[in-house]
């Protein structure tokens, strides 16, 4: 089966307006969660970060499970990005998440929106409620062969990953798309060929490094198309999905 897209997205400032990570901590007191994943380098462990703040969170601060669900669904989509999640699908399109972000965190989001069925994969760190209901983590992998990556999870390699499955499973594509915001949202896009699409997110790091020529920025060969909306995204979709 043929389909005429893969739309790979990032979550956080991207498919959603804000930082999954920084509305959970902000739960812990006003302020702590402002900038906290910029916060975050490349080179340091995430995810043993990530428990140490969710612990914290959860047996000294009184944050729930509850607490965090309805914080996270509260994340509003992008604007416009829900007419771009209808048209993808309305048109045979496939679409997957690829975040850094913690997986039943995502699920809570898609469950709690009017849009969360139409994605069809989400590739990100998995995390469960144990039986205390203390959110649990663990990294996606570990690697150490991408610099633009964190350790838990190279985008690029996962994005690969799932072109290699679905064409296993008989379908493959005519095009790739990725969109993101982030520094880490570079990598995957290394990852495209020269008749695919790169999405950079206007005033956001990945896009400043594409304006100031950032070495690496150079290994793009797909196309690139900057965006501040949905709006933007519609317009370059609606002349190469028939």
């Amino acid at each position: 089966m043929l389909k005429p897209l893969l739309a790979a997205f990032d979550f956080d400032n991207t498919l959603v307006e804000g930082h999954t990570l920084d509305t959970i901590v902000e739960l812990g007191g006003k302020g702590l969660g402002a900038n906290l994943t910029a916060s975050y380098s490349l080179t340091e462990d995430p995810i043993q970060r990530t428990r140490a703040l969710l612990e914290d969170l959860q047996k000294n601060k009184g944050v729930t499970a509850q607490h965090m669900r309805e914080a996270v669904q509260r994340l509003p989509l992008t604007p416009g990005m829900g007419d771009v999640l209808r048209f993808l699908k309305t048109n045979n399109c496939e679409i997957i998440l690829i975040s850094d972000m913690i997986s039943v965190t995502i699920q809570d989001w898609l469950d709690g929106s009017d849009v969360g069925t139409l994605v069809d994969r989400v590739v990100t760190n998995p995390g469960r409620y144990n039986s205390e209901g203390f959110l649990e983590l663990e990294a996606y992998h570990e690697q150490d062969w991408c610099d633009m990556s964190f350790s838990s999870l190279c985008k690029g390699t996962a994005l690969d990953d799932h072109v290699r499955k679905r064409s296993e499973e008989g379908v493959t594509f005519t095009q790739v798309a990725y969109f993101g915001d982030g520094k880490n949202d570079l990598c995957p896009m290394w990852h495209l060929s020269k008749t695919d699409l790169a999405f950079p997110r206007k005033g956001f790091k990945l896009m400043e490094m594409f304006e100031n020529k950032h070495v690496g920025t150079e290994r793009v060969k797909a196309s690139i198309h900057p965006w501040s909306s949905g709006q933007d995204i519609l317009e370059v979709l609606r002349k190469i999905v028939k």
